[in-house]
């Protein structure tokens, strides 16, 4: 099975499964979908991989549109990529060129546009991007906590060695030293937003010690956090009174 087609959802939710996999791309709109208890979005930014068998839910916007591909069970077990991967520009390109095509059916083959599909994403440049994106998806959401690096090597089928390489190649810095830069920015963000003391924040953050922390800040930002801290309330103050200034008659 590779078919192609052109699909909208409604707004009730809905729940199904079937035997052959699915690619869900988007067109317009959004489209919530759970699979099996995962739960996630179908955006501009986000396609979804639907394995053969699984109970999926799903309910869409208004006035959604999405490019779905019915594929074999064999390719999805081949590839095993994750359930809500990040959509390439070289897919977004792909998505317009199929809607065109599925709009106007006679000018390609529905099967030679799906077997396209699939090579695009079995593709090692995709997969890499798709782990890349993973990592820092990860990252984002555990900033405080060290990166299991065994769990997402298992999650992207690839040796420790092969993930720090894929992951320096895309961002410059290795998944440690990454995991520290965000950890950082963070620290920066909750000095301007928060009330916390430097002293919190270090904990918040997991570092042993306001030492520690203070340290890696300065050699980041190459000021200490408590500088830091008063030039970002200095900047926000004069941007309060810019407002304020504007308001008045």
């Amino acid at each position: 099975m590779n078919h192609l087609s052109l699909r909208s959802y409604q707004n009730e939710s809905s729940c199904h499964s079937h035997e052959y996999a699915q690619v869900v791309l988007p067109v317009r709109g959004t489209l919530e979908l759970e699979i099996e208890g995962q739960g996630g979005l179908v955006d501009q930014n986000h396609l979804a991989f639907i394995a053969p068998g699984k109970k999926h839910c799903f309910s869409g916007s208004e006035q959604n549109l999405f490019v779905v591909a019915d594929i074999p069970e064999r390719w999805f077990k081949i590839n095993k990529l994750q359930v809500f991967t990040p959509v390439t520009d070289t897919l977004k390109s792909f998505v317009a060129f199929a809607r065109t095509c599925l709009q106007n059916e006679a000018l390609v083959d529905n099967t030679l546009i799906c077997q396209l599909l699939l090579s695009m994403l079995s593709a090692g440049s995709f997969k890499t991007h798709s782990c890349v994106e993973f990592v820092k998806s990860y990252i984002e959401k555990q900033l405080t906590s060290p990166v299991n690096l065994t769990k997402l090597t298992m999650h992207c089928h690839l040796s420790k060695s092969q993930l720090q390489r894929h992951f320096r190649e895309a961002t410059g810095l290795a998944i440690g030293e990454y995991w520290r830069m965000r950890k950082l920015e963070y620290g920066k963000l909750l000095l301007s937003q928060t009330t916390m003391t430097i002293e919190q924040i270090a904990h918040a953050l997991g570092y042993s010690n306001l030492t520690a922390f203070s340290r890696r800040f300065h050699n980041h930002f190459a000021m200490s956090p408590s500088h830091c801290r008063k030039m970002l309330q200095t900047a926000n103050n004069m941007r309060l009174k810019d407002n304020t200034e504007n308001e008045l008659p």
